[in-house]
């Protein structure tokens, strides 16, 4: 998988890798369409292997979230940053140009910020104001922009049928014990059959 067609970003919780299995959870939710998969930094690491495991077999990119990220991301695609602060360029220059690295972002500023000083791409939690704030700093920004903060399938399709085609939803929002069908639901929203 390459971020170039990734259109379903999904972040799973620090509660659902700590209880029951991850990895069948993270399988589950490939199934059912997530591209990448984003897991808590603070994971043990046999949750971190497990979860690389299984997006390496099912073609999925995996995202390690800052905490505990120096440690976490031996054979991770990327890490993710909470915040767009001064951080974005030290992590760049420590993890080099041939990984990922994702920034959340909540105004027009941060995105452009975190877009010029080396964020390959940026979940936005404005949840259905993201069209505007997309459209405001350009499809032509050097990133990938995600739609982040989206709780409800009605909510997804107001996103996308405003013209934004790259959707984050977190593992919270999806049915537990199955969440290859409640990825699914989000993934025909975006026009994907699964």
């Amino acid at each position: 998988m390459r971020m170039e067609d990734a259109l379903l970003y999904v972040v799973l919780d620090a509660d659902a890798a700590a209880n029951g299995d991850p990895a069948a959870w993270a399988e589950g939710a490939i199934r059912g369409g997530a591209d990448v998969l984003q897991a808590p930094g603070a994971a043990g690491p046999e949750t971190l292997q497990a979860l690389r495991d299984v997006c390496r077999r099912e073609d999925a990119l995996l995202i390690v979230t800052d905490a505990g990220a120096g440690t976490a991301l031996e054979g991770a695609d990327g890490v993710h940053l909470r915040a767009p602060d001064g951080a974005i360029g030290v992590l760049r220059a420590a993890i080099g140009p041939d990984r990922l690295l994702g920034v959340t972002t909540r105004s027009i500023e941060d995105i452009q910020l975190a877009l010029e000083v080396g964020a390959d791409y940026v979940l936005h939690y404005a949840g259905v104001r993201c069209p505007g704030d997309f459209s405001a700093v350009g499809r032509g920004a050097g990133g990938f922009l995600y739609a982040a903060g989206i709780d409800s399938e009605d909510a997804a399709r107001a996103v996308a049928e405003s013209g934004v085609f790259r959707v984050c939803i977190e593992s919270r929002v999806l049915d537990a014990a199955d969440p290859a069908q409640g990825v699914a639901a989000y993934a025909r929203v975006l026009g994907r059959e699964i």
